[in-house]
């Protein structure tokens, strides 16, 4: 492609220039560019027949009553108008270029459209809007905007006359430059250097911070170019991309000589009608599609083909592509109506897995164009959707939202689409899955003068970053900036809408603690007036909750004055109303006045009758926050006048005397309605016992009061286990303060209340058990009374106590034992212990009828005279006889006794088989003693001969030798 090299090329600019649409002067050190006319003429053809393809549709613009100094908004959320708002100044004249404000201020009410009637939102709207009035007025009269770019750092803005505006963020005007002779397509800047395109045919390129003719250089390619953009290291190599109506993407850079060679990267698939580029990835788009290229491996990525015609054939190219790169791996693309979501990744695969190389060995040189580079990068599609909306600009959103600018897809009476005269629409779009979450309509000055490719949507963010975003709708005829209601902007609106409780609610960023605290009784007023009485205590402690808690916060002393002006206000208005029972509950506990409010709530609740609030209130409230002692007097006269609340009464004068620490003063009352808390209270305070003394049996049965079982049932009916399990308290009591409580007296009241009452001795008997156990001494004298309770209620330890203790009299556990059934056992016990064997043993053969005892307890006597008399008491009775004559072994010769006094005619059954088995016992016994008795004889003989013989046997004995010779 033919391309003219420049050097040191001379841009006419200055910053309050005005220039026509025939101005402009591009001037080289070896000639001046110049077009010929038939070539303008023909790029220029070219251009207004695709925006005729745009613009010309029969159907019938959207008849919207608009003012010139007001934008509308179709939407019940932003239907109150565009505020204008002006920042500085209120004079500043329109056509300034130097203006001091982004935007002028406009007065809501001018609209006279607006229904004064309408309800009020709710909600306050998700946008507003304001007119941008800082950029030169003829860009809006005589010479168009016809290409926009927003960076971070500058704004740019051409126009069709070739006129370029530099501003900063703010819209104030930084510089002017005439650079082309017709319409400026297309602007690229990375914020230190630009690049322009234009429909004739030329591509101006330079510094954003030196605009100055030397650091200028046009370059013209004879042709209409669409778009143009920077390499990333422009400023040292000089290399962009550019690409226009010839369908040729060309890659400009400088060889190694210095001189600018233009290199074609793609051809042949139609009109370049876009360029853009994410650090190495190139992308553009045509016809065909959507191309993207890896400048750095010379490798095509992807190729997006294009969907099918819409129902009336028209075709991608005569709309404008749109992009947007919100982060560095995302790319988002509006095309007529579709969204594309792009998203970019280190690749994994190599050229075998089937990468797609583009034919790019022309791009090196040809030493080097055998090698071709595997790319580092993928790109893939990771989201596509078609919207209801023929796209004029798209921008990224919060959350995964997409903001879209365009015209609503709208058919004539000739079923094509409506390219021009509609207002612009502002949706916003889930990126996920399409679907819309926002439609506005804005109406822009003049828009029934536009069509769909007038319109231009950009995006700024803060760099501080503290600010929400900021969208600005640029179109030949207005400038209009779109923002984020921040938090103060929503709490503004709450406040004029009269929303007092949402503007308190989100005042805690936005406003201090006073302003805050004035807000909410602003709401609390509202809900008076409103006659809200329910809501109010709620919202007067969510309103307080916090709020200058800290007293050493600077607004605490403001704070705690309106708190409490605020709660007497409301109080008095209940009270005046007599419904201070509603606001009662949320009264709070700090009020710094006299407490006579929290007296009074509180006699008003005993004279309603409000039982249970009362009964909250003296809980729940410190004891120093009303007149305890007052209260008290109150109760104490309520509780003696009979009626239905008596025990109510008595409940609460028994809470205020424990909170208050008067336990002598609760402890009686606590008695009468046998609370079982007053077991608990004189363990911990056994000081008071002898003061209750006379009562002990009530504190004692209390539990009996408090069990269900025993409502309807007898104490003595209960077993012991169930005693000590019930009544495991007061026993407690008892022996841990056995030192104040004498048993003697523990003893005579258990006698008085038994004689007055039921008898509850078996309880008594469980108390001495347990001290028994505790400190057995205590019980020495009242051993007695043990087993007298022991035979009534717990026969079977009874023996054992019995055996163990000795400070009982005998005589008296005789007789105690002998008027119970079944003291047998102990009664056996205290006759051998007196030495009444006889008497013993007798109970035994009459009473329990048991020879083997008897004859076991004889053996442990063993006394003889004791056998005469089992044997002569029981021989008219065959289990004894039988038992008898089984018992030779014990009875020895006695045994003959018991043969001779069988009565023949007695019926015992086997007699014979133990008199026969004693006799051969005897027999063996017999046999056994004679050899015994042979044996020792023989052995006597022996030893009695050889005794004999030692006697009569001589010795020989030698005087002079010390042997003896035998």
């Amino acid at each position: 492609m033919n391309q003219e090299h420049t050097t040191n090329e001379t841009i006419s600019h200055n910053k309050n220039d005005t220039y026509t649409s025939s101005d402009i002067d591009i001037v080289t050190s070896d000639k001046v560019l110049q077009h010929t006319s038939d070539k303008v003429d023909k790029a220029e053809e070219t251009i207004e027949t695709n925006n005729s393809q745009l613009t010309n549709s029969n159907s019938e613009s959207k008849a919207i009553k608009s003012d010139s100094n007001l934008l509308l908004s179709k939407d019940s959320n932003v239907n109150q108008g565009l505020q204008e708002i002006e920042d500085h100044t209120t004079n500043d004249d329109t056509g300034n270029s130097d203006g001091d404000s982004d935007v002028s201020e406009t007065d809501i009410g001018e609209d006279e459209d607006e229904d004064e009637d309408e309800d009020e939102d709710e909600e306050p709207p998700l946008l507003i809007y304001s007119r941008i009035k800082q950029l030169p007025i003829k860009l809006f009269e005589r010479d168009a905007i016809s290409a926009c770019n927003f960076h971070d750092s500058i704004f740019i803005f051409g126009t069709h006359s070739g006129m370029l505006y530099f501003t900063t963020p703010h819209f104030e005007m930084i510089d002017t430059l005439k650079c082309h002779r017709s319409s400026i397509l297309s602007i690229y800047t990375d914020g230190v250097s630009f690049a322009t395109a234009s429909i004739d045919g030329t591509i101006v390129t330079g510094l954003v911070n030196d605009i100055k003719s030397e650091n200028l250089i046009a370059y013209d390619f004879k042709r209409p170019i669409n778009s143009v953009v920077l390499d990333t290291d422009y400023v040292a190599n000089k290399t962009f991309i550019s690409g226009g109506m010839a369908g040729e993407l060309i890659l400009s850079q400088r060889n190694w000589l210095g001189n600018k060679t233009d290199i074609t990267i793609s051809k042949g698939d139609g009109p370049i009608l876009s360029i853009n580029r994410t650090e190495d990835i190139i992308f553009w788009f045509t016809s065909s599609g959507i191309h993207f290229f890896d400048k750095i491996t010379k490798t095509s990525l992807l190729h997006v083909e294009l969907p099918e015609l819409d129902k009336n054939n028209n075709p991608f190219e005569i709309f404008k592509p749109h992009i947007h790169i919100p982060e560095r791996d995302r790319i988002i693309i509006g095309w007529m109506d579709n969204i594309w979501i792009f998203k970019i990744s280190v690749a994994t695969k190599n050229t075998q897995d089937g990468f797609i190389h583009g034919n790019v060995g022309s791009i090196i040189s040809s030493a080097a164009s055998s090698f071709k580079g595997i790319p580092d990068k993928d790109v893939d599609i990771e989201y596509h959707f078609v919207i209801p909306l023929l796209i004029a600009g798209i921008a990224s959103f919060k959350d995964d939202q997409l903001l879209c600018l365009g015209y609503e897809k709208q058919f004539d009476d000739k079923n094509e689409l409506q390219l021009k005269h509609l207002p612009p629409q502002l949706q916003i779009f889930n990126l996920i899955d399409g679907s819309e979450i926002y439609n506005d309509e804005i109406v822009c000055k003049d828009y029934e003068k536009l069509s769909l490719g007038d319109y231009h949507l950009g995006k700024h963010i803060h760099e501080n970053g503290d600010s929400p975003s900021e969208y600005y709708l640029i179109c030949t005829s207005d400038a209009i900036k779109i923002q984020q209601l921040t938090l103060m902007d929503h709490y503004n609106w709450f406040i004029a809408n009269g929303k007092f409780y949402n503007a308190w609610n989100i005042a805690q960023y936005v406003v201090d603690d006073i302003e805050r605290a004035k807000v909410g009784i602003r709401y609390i007023e509202q809900l008076l007036k409103e006659k809200e009485f329910d809501e109010v205590g709620p919202a007067m402690t969510r309103i307080f909750k916090g709020l200058g808690d800290d007293k050493g916060n600077e607004h605490y002393k403001v704070i705690d004055e309106l708190f409490n002006k605020e709660w007497y206000k409301v109080i008095n208005m209940y009270m005046e109303d007599d419904k201070l029972l509603q606001i009662a509950d949320f009264i709070p506990l700090t009020l710094n006045r006299s407490n006579s409010i929290y007296d009074f709530i509180l006699n008003y609740t005993l004279d309603k009758y409000e039982t249970s609030m009362f009964s909250k209130f003296i809980q729940h409230w410190p004891i120093d926050l009303f007149d305890s002692k007052t209260i008290e007097e109150r109760l104490k006269i309520l509780q003696t006048e009979s009626g239905d609340f008596e025990i109510f009464y008595v409940n609460q004068l028994i809470y205020l005397y424990l909170k208050t620490e008067k336990y002598s003063q609760a402890i009686p009352y606590m008695i009468n309605i046998k609370d079982p808390k007053t077991l608990r209270i004189l363990q911990n305070e056994p000081q008071l016992l002898p003061q209750v003394m006379d009562r002990l049996m009530e504190i004692i049965l209390i539990p009996a009061f408090n069990n269900s079982k025993l409502r309807n049932s007898v104490v003595n009916n209960l077993s012991i286990l169930e005693l000590e399990q019930t009544f495991w308290e007061p026993i407690l009591l008892i022996i841990q303060n056995r030192k104040i409580i004498s048993l003697k007296t523990v003893i005579e009241q258990f006698k008085d209340y038994s004689r007055a009452h039921e008898n509850v001795d078996k309880l008594l008997l469980c108390i001495l058990l347990r001290i028994n156990s505790t400190e057995p001494d205590l019980l020495k004298v009242y051993e007695n009374e043990m087993i007298d309770l022991f035979s009534r209620f717990d026969k079977k330890p009874l023996l054992d106590f019995l055996k163990n203790k000795t400070h009982y009299n005998i005589d008296k556990a005789i007789e105690l034992c002998s008027t119970q059934d079944g003291l047998y056992s102990e009664l056996i016990y205290l006759w051998g212990k007196i030495g009444e064997t006889k008497k013993a043993l007798s109970i035994i053969v009459n009473k329990l009828n048991d020879p083997l005892l008897a004859i076991e307890y004889i053996r442990s006597w063993g006394d003889i005279e004791l056998w005469d008399f089992l044997i002569e008491y029981t021989m008219d009775k065959p289990n004894f006889v039988e038992k008898l004559l089984n018992s030779y072994s014990y009875i020895g010769n006695k045994y003959i006794n018991v043969v001779e006094g069988i009565n023949d005619e007695q019926p015992i059954e086997k007699i014979a088989p133990p008199i026969i088995d004693t006799l051969l016992e005897v027999k063996r016994s017999y046999q056994v003693n004679e050899n015994v008795l042979k044996i020792v004889d023989d052995d006597t003989s022996k030893y009695a001969i050889n005794l004999l013989k030692l006697r009569t046997h001589g010795r020989l004995c030698d005087p002079n030798s010390e042997s003896t010779i035998a």
